[in-house]
């Protein structure tokens, strides 16, 4: 595993980082689905599409874009006891994945689900058709027959092309294709409601991610597009080493406008592949988020495969960014996160200018990287390739 944690850790070796990074992530949703198919085998009220599912992932074999928010929606569906739901939202999630599949569900009650980052809400039996470029779901419900229709375009972005009258959230969703890079598809902006608590630097948290959409969040989904798609172009001018990395696990964004002017991200293990960020913002900022966030994910596919830490030592070390004291897994991910802002606040000036702003900021985020990494010295319960995990971080700050 050394040569996955090295990987995973700071871009080194794109070819080796794809592979590994899509062996992981498929692994993760075909373990999900032996979760589901348990269900079939414990609980009365489970769902016949659990073995579709289990099968229907193995065989897909979608890599990183198993590493989708769709199954953070199905996990907490399955949290509040609505199996219907959590099946249904797997079920669409692997019949777009492997572009095939034929089944139906019934759904006690309605529900948002996500579709390639779509939010649409059904209730009530469903028929699902999906082939190589279109997926149909048809739905009875209070006497009605509707339907809604994606089509999956040449970058294998899903874009909703009918639907029913009373159904779907489209106006909250943007898709943002990329120019360049092989991993352009299934980018998608999420619009969500105003967050009057943040502040700067304090993570936001989209643990109700489908009960925070705004239905009328277009005009935000689009400008945060917009904004992302030059932050990606940024971190390609600035760190090319790097624009693999925050393509591969980065499905979408969920963007939350800022009410009182403060700005912070974050990413939840609840939901891969989607980070939270605030606008509006710079765009240095934005490029600087998009390596932050992409770090997490990797560290969340990661520890979904083995662990960095034994166990928690009962210390607590002191992060300087969340001016908090944490135990010693979260500070890993800080860390982790911290040193890649290092390397891409440094190439940022060098390649593409110095500024009083740029120079404040790398000398912000070198302090705390200093700082944490002096915490971390004292970590007792570090597995093998925890202990190699932070010891490459270390080489790359001194690099």
């Amino acid at each position: 595993m050394t040569d996955v944690v090295l990987n995973f850790a700071a871009p080194l070796n794109d070819e080796a980082l794809i592979k590994q990074a899509n062996v992981l992530a498929d692994a993760f949703l075909v373990s999900f689905g032996k979760v589901l198919a348990r269900l079939q085998e414990t609980r009365s009220d489970s769902h016949p599409l659990c073995k579709y599912i289990s099968a229907a992932a193995r065989a897909a074999r979608p890599g990183a874009r198993a590493w989708s928010p769709e199954i953070g929606v199905a996990r907490g569906y399955l949290r509040a006891g609505a199996n219907d739901a959590a099946v249904a939202q797997t079920a669409l999630l692997v019949s777009r994945l492997s572009k095939a599949g034929n089944w139906s569900a019934h759904l006690k009650s309605p529900k948002i689900f996500l579709v390639g980052g779509i939010p649409i809400s059904l209730v009530g039996d469903i028929v699902v058709e999906c082939s190589d470029d279109r997926l149909a779901i048809h739905q009875s419900a209070i006497g009605r027959n509707h339907a809604t229709e994606f089509a999956c375009d040449d970058l294998g972005v899903w874009r909703l092309i009918a639907i029913s009258d009373d159904g779907g959230l489209e106006t909250a969703y943007a898709p943002m294709t990329l120019a360049n890079g092989p991993a352009a598809d299934e980018k998608f902006v999420l619009a969500l409601a105003a967050n009057p608590n943040v502040e700067d630097d304090v993570e936001v948290d989209e643990a109700c991610l489908v009960d925070s959409i705004d239905p009328a969040g277009s005009e935000l989904a689009e400008y945060a597009a917009g904004q992302m798609r030059q932050a990606y172009e940024l971190v390609d001018k600035t760190l090319p080493e790097f624009s693999q990395y925050v393509r591969l696990l980065l499905r979408g964004l969920a963007a939350v406008p800022s009410v009182n002017g403060g700005r912070a991200s974050g990413s939840s293990f609840d939901y891969p592949g989607i980070f939270t960020c605030t606008f509006p913002g710079d765009l240095d900022w934005f490029a600087e988020t998009l390596v932050h966030e992409a770090s997490h994910q990797y560290m969340n596919l990661l520890k979904s495969a083995f662990p960095l830490t034994q166990a928690d030592d009962g210390k607590r070390y002191y992060s300087s960014i969340k001016r908090m004291y944490r135990d010693l897994g979260r500070q890993m991910i800080g860390y982790h996160a911290v040193v890649n802002i290092v390397l891409f606040r440094r190439a940022l000036i060098e390649r593409c200018g110095s500024s009083e702003r740029r120079v404040a900021e790398l000398g912000r985020f070198q302090s705390y990287a200093d700082e944490m990494r002096q915490e971390l010295a004292g970590g007792t319960t570090f597995t093998e390739e925890g202990r190699v995990f932070i010891g490459e971080l270390n080489r790359r700050l001194d690099g």
